[in-house]
């Protein structure tokens, strides 16, 4: 589990390059466009899901059981499928945003510059599809490497080069959303070159011709995309509201610090699709032992893991904002808020994986309800409490969401993940945050984000040192002492 996980964590790497896009992006646009940009990539990304019903994932499980029989016909017939669901939707819900931004602009976020790029970024919601749809027919094969080729690096840098293009040129707001649709277009072209070098392009065109099956395909997708959607509203309704009641500069610092808590997510991320499967596989077989016992360590790793970035963030937020530009410093309590709610979700949240496997409708059912409790909250705190009270709404609806969870698996498998190590980690980071901000305030202050950078390795090294003196468990202790080991001939031998 432990392999696999970082095998997942070193290819999700990639996606920090959208960290280092939105960090150009602020600071050769400023904070007013970059906010303007991010509701309307947040909007458009959030109708996607809508349009796209799933297909991606739906694929990804049709044809892999056509491939483990060997069924290449019946493989190619299932991505014809998904792309005739997943392109008609695009392209239906790309020309509704075409006639329709002008009063989603005015009337939905109050906001008449977004209706330019909500018209321009809409182009792109085909190709995700084309792409969503390709992609997901190789994973089927059990090749990542393409999947993280197109989407981790081919569409950031083309994002990239062309929002250089557009502030070189002064193509302005219209010209930086431009960015996406053609993003978009070179991970389609990257997609569809991947998936004729694994797969048959030609018995594909073939099977395009017929649309037998494409009721029972859909039947079997939508409740998959209904619940894409729903979690794709949890992870945006801040920012979209936000967008909708809050100054675009403001806007644009809080997408800053969303944007900024990514390395926090991939911890979690790292783990879920290796974990999943075996946690699957225990339940199977009935051992509860081995799934308590995953249970147990998953989280004890991920909150080691987590607790160690969160220090840091919470300590180093200003400076962390201030690579965005000045303007994102408003940001800066709203990244440690959010960054606190993001671990609850990586640690809490490893509960949600029995209820996939078991009780998805549940599951489900618990999304929505959080749903529901974040809008309240934001509706209720950003008008009055701005970044802040965005942040905390985030933080109070996953808290309770993954305490139901949590709950919900006591009561259901009799099991639990905590342990007397996971207290050790917890009290091992809090003492570690108040001895260094106690010594903090005694020595004299760097300049620039030099003082922050200080006190973040020093929150590392007394941490560590405080999980080594409380004592890890005795499996992490062996793994720990492995790889220092490793790390210590790499670097004499270098």
């Amino acid at each position: 589990m432990a392999r696999g996980a970082m095998a997942n964590f070193g290819g999700m790497v990639f996606r920090l390059l959208s960290v280092v896009f939105l960090v150009v992006v602020a600071q050769l646009f400023g904070a007013e466009m970059t906010g303007l940009y991010l509701v309307s990539l947040a909007a458009v990304d959030t109708a996607y899901n809508l349009a796209a019903l799933g297909v991606d994932r739906s694929v990804l499980t049709r044809a892999a059981r056509h491939h483990a029989v060997g069924d290449l016909p019946g493989l190619h017939a299932e991505v014809a499928r998904a792309l005739w669901i997943g392109t008609g939707g695009a392209i239906a819900l790309m020309a509704l945003l075409l006639v329709l931004a002008g009063p989603v602009a005015e009337q939905v976020f109050a906001k008449p510059p977004l209706a330019g790029p909500l018209r321009v970024m809409a182009i792109a919601l085909p190709f995700w599809g084309v792409a969503a749809v390709l992609l997901g027919a190789t994973r089927a094969l059990r090749l990542m490497r393409y999947q993280i080729l197109a989407k981790n690096v081919v569409e950031p840098v083309i994002r990239l080069a062309v929002a250089l293009t557009a502030w070189w040129t002064a193509a302005g707001l219209v010209g930086l959303a431009a960015a996406v649709p053609l993003a978009a277009l070179a991970g389609a072209v990257a997609a569809t070159i991947f998936f004729g070098r694994v797969l048959s392009l030609p018995m594909l065109g073939q099977a395009l011709r017929s649309t037998t099956g494409l009721g029972e395909a859909l039947r079997f997708t939508a409740p998959i995309g209904l619940n894409d959607l729903v979690n794709q509203l949890i992870r945006r309704a801040d920012l979209l509201l936000v967008g909708r009641y809050l100054p675009p500069a403001l806007v644009g610092a809080y997408g800053a610090a969303a944007e900024a808590v990514s390395p926090v997510k991939l911890i979690r991320q790292g783990f879920d699709p290796i974990v999943l499967p075996i946690l699957a596989g225990a339940r199977e077989a009935r051992d509860h032992t081995r799934m308590a016992m995953h249970f147990r360590d998953v989280t004890r790793w991920i909150l080691i893991l987590d607790l160690a970035v969160l220090g840091v963030v919470v300590l180093a937020s200003g400076s962390i904002m201030g690579i965005f530009g000045p303007e994102f410093g408003a940001g800066a309590v709203a990244l440690a808020v959010l960054a606190t709610a993001t671990v609850l979700n990586g640690v809490l949240g490893v509960s949600e994986l029995f209820l996939l496997i078991d009780r998805p409708w549940v599951n489900l059912a618990n999304a929505v309800a959080t749903l529901a409790i974040q809008a309240t909250l934001l509706v209720v705190l950003v008008p009055s409490h701005g970044l802040a009270g965005a942040a905390l709404a985030t933080l109070i609806a996953a808290a309770v969401s993954n305490l139901v969870r949590l709950g919900l698996v006591a009561a259901w498998y009799r099991i639990h993940p905590f342990t007397r190590y996971h207290g050790r980690a917890v009290v091992a980071a809090l003492g570690a945050m108040l001895l260094v901000v106690a010594v903090r305030g005694m020595l004299p202050s760097l300049p620039g984000p030099w003082n922050d950078m200080v006190v973040g390795a020093g929150f590392l090294m007394v941490y560590l040192a405080a999980l080594r003196l409380a004592g890890l468990a005795p499996g992490d202790q062996d793994a720990a002492s492995r790889w220092a080991g490793r790390v210590v001939r790499e670097f004499r031998r270098g």
